[in-house]
């Protein structure tokens, strides 16, 4: 990777993978900041868990979130190439499903808090 800055200003845009710019206002370069800004929470959150098949479901996660934003910067056309692997989603959702299991049934909203890694999946789950 070269240098995090390049002393030659940017006039509102961003370099991408492939070489070219993008004004950094632009719907890609939000989503990439986005799938960024998941990721280092999901790092954060990781930090704090015990479990370790929660653990490496998350980390795992934060890999795939690698794929997208590394496709979100290269720009690769969704008709043309996936970022994630075709069941991703069902395979996470696979796993939501078994860890479920060991709650008790919602009956309401929870309070975001309790300790460190419950406030912090909390952060995570509603970055959009």
């Amino acid at each position: 990777m070269s240098k995090i800055y390049t002393r030659s200003g940017d006039q509102g845009t961003t370099g991408l993978a492939d070489g070219s710019r993008m004004a950094k206002s632009s719907a890609r370069i939000e989503a990439l900041g986005t799938v960024d800004e998941l990721n280092a929470h999901l790092g954060l959150l990781v930090t704090q868990i015990k479990e370790e098949r929660l653990a490496r479901l998350i980390t795992t996660i934060q890999h795939e979130l690698f794929d997208l934003g590394a496709a979100l910067a290269k720009g690769i056309p969704a008709r043309h190439d996936q970022a994630l692997p075709a069941d991703a989603i069902e395979v996470l959702e696979e796993q939501i499903d078994f860890l479920e299991q060991a709650l008790p049934p919602l009956t309401g909203f929870i309070l975001p808090g309790g300790n460190a890694a419950s406030a912090q999946a909390h952060i995570s789950r509603r970055l959009r």
